[in-house]
């Protein structure tokens, strides 16, 4: 590419992706709705400019959408009604040197709110690089709180309201305004550079209540999404804030920052930003303590590209991992809890899990309750199955596989390890069974109990909800 311009001198431009091939995806009709759409992968790519004159030479870097490079992280996607929107990345944290191996907690406020169908929201995640992701857990809250708030989670889950009282006077980024770019949450955004410093002002009428800087924005380069993205410092010489780091996603993302309150007419905070980002918006808000609801979304099915249904796998934290492979996907659908009146609703995806690059986890010794459905288990191993529907009212069923010829029992225990029911006391051949357990024919009550299946030397046991 060969770009000229009058009285300036341009570098030949050089944009490298790989390819650009989209992932083709029916949500089938168990999952109550015809529609279809494509569920494609991250696109993007880095396009670095240089130009120059007799006055100087100066550069930039631009994120533009064309394909995908290597950058990580399953993605979620949402269903807006006629085609799966890309939200963005979860489970960063397993990308911290000290989360290698262990499973971590991801809260992420959607971005990208996905619109009530049929009494139901659809999302959807998918891994698309070279990666493994192992999902122990999905879970979608829902918070409706006041119109006049905004919500955000922390990273124990905890939800925090703020209200905006505070006016931004000034917004200087090395001594450029940038004020009217970052005043308004519209898509326009402030293209900053890793060493760039920003010193934003808003007038305020003081007090003590905890307050916090919203920023909405996005890493530029893609690969260090992990990586720390500024630190905040307040200006004000009373207090001893020490740096407080913050981290953007891969796509645009609801960051807050607690600062300390000060008496003042005014609060001067300075940001010292340590990557390439793209800011589009920042507010300086008060915490709030107005009534909200937080409700569970229940999952109702999640169906993997390749598995089929993995719902009972999602359902608990149980380390019964569901495996999400390069181009594989997990769609999900959840059941709307009723709609507060008057109240504006917000999303939280909690995402239990991790994910490691292939070449650093060869050895899956470590994970061998891995998620895959009947369909692809063979009377060549024995398996124990986790029931569906889970958690269930009255009735569910369970499938198992016996590898060799011999007795087999299948029996249904309480917490205290009582005997509840035998299900199977008898010799079977190799094969594929299924069978129902009816909660009611022996009066349970909701709770908590497990089955265990013994056959030979295999013996599994595995739990289950009855909710009445």
């Amino acid at each position: 590419m060969k770009l000229v311009g009058a009285g300036l001198n341009f570098q030949n431009v050089t944009i490298h992706y790989s390819n650009i091939n989209a992932i083709a995806k029916t949500i089938s009709d168990n999952i109550s709705t015809s529609k279809s759409s494509l569920i494609e992968k991250p696109t993007g790519a880095i396009l670095k400019c240089k130009v120059w004159n007799l006055a100087g030479t100066d550069s930039s870097n631009v994120f533009i959408n064309l394909a995908t490079d290597p950058y990580g992280c399953p993605f979620v996607y949402t269903w807006n009604g006629e085609t799966w929107v890309e939200d963005n990345n979860i489970l960063p944290q397993s990308e911290y040197p000290e989360n290698f191996g262990v499973d971590v907690t991801d809260y992420y406020q959607l971005f990208t709110k996905p619109v009530l169908d049929d009494g139901k929201y659809y999302l959807a995640v998918g891994e698309f690089e070279q990666e493994r992701t192992f999902l122990d857990k999905i879970q979608l809250l829902v918070v409706d709180h006041s119109p006049e708030a905004s919500i955000t989670v922390d990273d124990s889950g905890r939800v925090i309201q703020f209200l905006k009282p505070f006016h931004l006077i000034d917004a200087q980024l090395d001594s450029q305004s940038v004020i009217k770019t970052i005043s308004e949450l519209d898509g326009i955004k402030v293209e900053i550079s890793e060493g760039s410093n920003m010193n934003i002002l808003f007038s305020q009428d003081g007090g003590s209540i905890e307050q916090a800087l919203l920023l909405v924005g996005q890493v530029r380069d893609p690969i260090a999404k992990y990586r720390v993205a500024g630190r905040v410092l307040s200006n004000d010489k009373s207090n001893n804030l020490s740096f407080t780091d913050f981290r953007f996603r891969r796509n645009p993302t609801y960051t807050w920052i607690i600062v300390p309150a000060v008496d003042t007419s005014t609060i001067q905070l300075n940001i010292q930003w340590a990557q390439d980002v793209a800011l589009d918006y920042t507010e300086l808000s008060r915490k709030l303590e107005l009534p909200f609801t937080l409700a569970d979304a229940p999952l109702i099915r999640a169906e993997h590209s390749l598995y089929g249904d993995v719902t009972s796998n999602l359902s608990y934290t149980d380390a019964n991992y569901t495996l999400l492979e390069p181009n594989n996907w997990i769609t999900f659908e959840f059941s709307a809890p009723p709609v507060v009146e008057g109240m504006s609703r917000s999303f939280i995806l909690v995402s239990q899990g991790r994910y490691e690059r292939i070449e650093q986890s060869r050895d899956l010794g470590k994970n061998k309750q891995l998620a895959k459905t009947s369909s692809l288990n063979s009377s060549k191993e024995y398996n124990l199955e986790q029931n569906h529907p889970n958690p269930f009212n009255s009735s569910t069923k369970i499938k198992y596989s016996i590898k060799e010829p011999g007795l087999v029992t299948l029996r249904v225990y309480d917490l205290l390890g009582r005997e509840i029911a035998t299900l199977v006391n008898e010799p079977k051949q190799t094969g594929e069974y299924e069978v129902e357990f009816n909660a009611d024919k022996y009066g349970l009550t909701s709770g908590v109990y497990f089955y265990q299946l013994v056959s030979g030397s295999f013996t599994s046991i595995k739990k289950f909800a009855l909710v009445k």
